[in-house]
């Protein structure tokens, strides 16, 4: 997407850092969804139609639309932003999904909407999830607190969100 004019600057910073993790989930075979492009180019399209209810109102954080935009990624890269029915989902029965990310993870928007999604369209799997997000943190600080405050639940799956503290 073009990241000149008001989008510019903090966006471009988090465009290298989205690209380099694309590039280490790939060398290290991790799935890795990208939820920074998609808004992005939602907010370029349409953030001025809302009529102030941008898809990133403060230019880091985003609102309701944007979250949900967010977790729709993260349900549609597991396979399970389909109504009920559909086979071969990424997620497994009595999986446990942990959260790890900044503030834009501990604000518990598109974590609830991912959770209330897949309790309401995929009982039967009986996920447990839990939120790691802390406001203010950096990937770095992230990776610090992995093991001790993560690992700890012994998630079998773990989606982490950062780069609005890491851009500069």
């Amino acid at each position: 997407p073009d990241l000149t004019g008001e989008l510019a600057g903090h966006n471009h910073r988090l465009e290298v850092f989205a690209n380099a993790l694309k590039a280490l989930a790939g060398q290290e075979k991790v799935p890795c969804v990208d939820v920074f492009h998609p808004l992005l180019e939602k907010e370029l399209a349409y953030g001025k139609h809302y009529k102030g209810q941008y898809l990133v109102p403060d230019g880091v954080r985003p609102g309701e639309v944007g979250s949900l935009l967010m977790a729709m990624e993260v349900l549609r890269a597991w396979g399970l932003a389909e109504f009920p029915g559909r086979e071969g989902g990424f997620l497994a029965r009595n999986d446990r999904v942990g959260f790890l990310g900044d503030s834009i993870t501990e604000q518990d928007i598109y974590t609830s909407c991912i959770e209330d999604w897949v309790r309401a369209f995929h009982p039967e799997l009986q996920v447990t999830f839990f939120n790691e997000g802390k406001g203010g943190e950096t990937a770095a600080g992230g990776l610090a607190r992995l093991e001790k405050e993560v690992l700890r639940h012994s998630p079998t799956v773990v989606t982490i969100l950062y780069g609005a503290n890491d851009g500069g």
